[in-house]
């Protein structure tokens, strides 16, 4: 089993795959196993939801994830790879962490999420993001993002549309971007 086969089957389930752990993270659970991102998962070394910017963060990975084929965003490893969990308390549940994207991604995208223990006491959190179901349009962002005080921008405007393409999670600005959004056809594969 591979990684992304370990989430497909979490998605297919709404529950964590037993051998997602596994796939996850080495034995001794300080490292992670795959040393990149992918189309299938994002590693965060930590994720902020109190505030409305850290939710609209969020909102973006997980439009771009719900709008491709769904995924996992696993938080508490860092850029390095390095599996530092973090406090059990910064797991949000699964309801407030819904209520809290509701603002942004709308009523019909749901995520779920799991906790991983580690030895230190800390854990990683993992939150699924099913895929856009058959025969539904993808989801556009349901109003602005707040402006960020450091760049006094905001992230995104209301009705922009993020796919996640390789390890990104992009806005659709470019229309091949847009064309694979709504016919399910990845172009990244197809070499203009």
């Amino acid at each position: 089993m591979s990684l992304a086969a370990a989430i497909t089957a979490s998605l297919k389930k709404m529950a964590m795959d037993p051998g997602f752990e596994g796939e996850l993270l080495t034995k001794d659970k300080t490292k992670a196993k795959n040393r990149n991102e992918g189309q299938w998962w994002d590693y965060k070394e930590e994720l902020e939801v109190s505030s409305p910017f850290g939710t609209a963060k969020l909102a973006r990975h997980v439009l771009a994830f719900h709008n491709a084929k769904g995924g996992a965003i696993c938080i508490g490893i860092d850029d390095k790879y390095v599996v530092k969990g973090i406090p059990p308390s910064d797991a949000v549940d699964t309801k407030r962490v819904n209520d809290k994207l509701k603002a942004y991604v709308g009523p019909r995208v749901k995520v779920f999420q799991e906790t991983i223990e580690l030895a230190n006491g800390r854990v990683i959190w993992i939150i699924f993001v099913p895929g856009v179901a058959p025969n539904q349009l993808p989801v556009a962002t349901q109003r602005d993002a707040p402006v960020d005080t450091s760049s006094n921008k905001s992230l995104f405007k209301k009705n922009t549309f993020f796919l996640r393409v390789e390890d990104e999670s992009k806005s659709c600005q470019d229309p091949i971007d847009i064309y694979s959004l709504f016919t399910d056809v990845d172009l990244s594969l197809i070499h203009i």
